[in-house]
Order: C-alpha cells, then sequence, then structure tokens
C-alpha cells in the first residue's frame, strides 16, 4: 500500500533548509514550515526558498526548541538534529529536546524521518514519542523513522519504559 503523501510537513532545525527545500519541491501540494534556533541559517533558508521559486509554500521561522512550537497539526517531520562538543563529551540536550517537542509539532498518525549520525543514542528517547524503525544505515549515518499513532505512549503523555538517556555520549564524531 502507498503511503499518502503530507500535506503538512516541519522541518526541524532545518540549518540552509536542504530537507525542507527538497520535500518543497517532491512534493507541491504540501504546505512547508522551516524553523531554526540560529538567525542566520533561517536567513540562508528563506533566501533558498526564494532562490527555488518555492517561497509561496514554505515558511521559515526562528524558533528555539526549548519554547513551545508555534504550530500544531503537522503530518509529517523532517529531523537532522544538532548536537554539540563538550569537550570530549558530546551534549545531546538541543536533539533531546526536539524530540519532545515532536509531541506538539505532530498530530496523531503524524511520522517523522530523522537523520543522524549512527553511533547517536537517539531510539530509545524517540520511542517515548512512538514507534521507531532503522529505515537506513548507510556511510556512518542512520535514517529512523518515527510513527506516532493514536496508541503510542507519547501520544498520551505517558513515558514509554526503558533507559534514559543523560543527555549526553561519549562519541566523538560531529555532526553539520
Amino acid at each position: 500500500m502507498r503511503e499518502k503523501a503530507p500535506k503538512r510537513l516541519v522541518d526541524l532545525g532545518c540549518g540552509t533548509g536542504v530537507l525542507g527545500l527538497v520535500a518543497a519541491r517532491l512534493l507541491p501540494e504540501a504546505e512547508i514550515l522551516l524553523v531554526d534556533a540560529d538567525a542566520r541559517a533561517v536567513e540562508c533558508a528563506r533566501r533558498n526558498a526564494v532562490r527555488l521559486g518555492v517561497e509561496g509554500r514554505c515558511r521559515v521561522l526562528w524558533w528555539d526548541a526549548r519554547e513551545k512550537p508555534p504550530e500544531t497539526g503537522f503530518d509529517f517531520a523532517l529531523v537532522n538534529p544538532p548536537f554539540h562538543h563538550r569537550g570530549p563529551e558530546v551534549d545531546l540536550a538541543p536533539a533531546l529536546a526536539l524530540f519532545q517537542s515532536l509531541a506538539v509539532w505532530l498530530k496523531r498518525n503524524g511520522r517523522a524521518l530523522l537523520v543522524a549520525n549512527r553511533t547517536l543514542p537517539y531510539e530509545a528517547p524517540l520511542a517515548r514519542q512512538g514507534e521507531v524503525v532503522q529505515v537506513a544505515d548507510v556511510r556512518g549515518y542512520k535514517l529512523l523513522s518515527l510513527n506516532r499513532s493514536a496508541r503510542s505512549s507519547g501520544a498520551r503523555g505517558r513515558k514509554a519504559p526503558g533507559p534514559r538517556s543523560g543527555g549526553s555520549s561519549r562519541s566523538p564524531i560531529r555532526s553539520r
């Protein structure tokens, strides 16, 4: 069975807009919102939307994952989460904040695709939001799919059992 194309899509941590703008080109009927906490990235994504001629369907906003999402009810989310190094440790707090926000951004039965460095421990925190499946593993990166069903623990506001991340990992591999 073929999956229905999303009508509303959000690109969380959009950076220059690569993921969201490609989605805009591939999904001509979709409304796309790109958000990032870096003002320079927001401006760059905005310019790229104009350059590609999709600015009529793509909005770009500044948004920090520690704040309440400005909109809700999206069918689909694209996520390339940031993480930061603090000496030899990796600070996963920005990524974990994005994952928690998915419960607000996505409507029930919404879906997210997340690209990440293969070594980053994102599966357990994402599982609190719904069903997580790894769909690809290529050249050191993994692609994770999150399905937020109406029955998922995240959809009802309860936490799924399992290990909790303290927000850091020893992996020295960088992203973005």
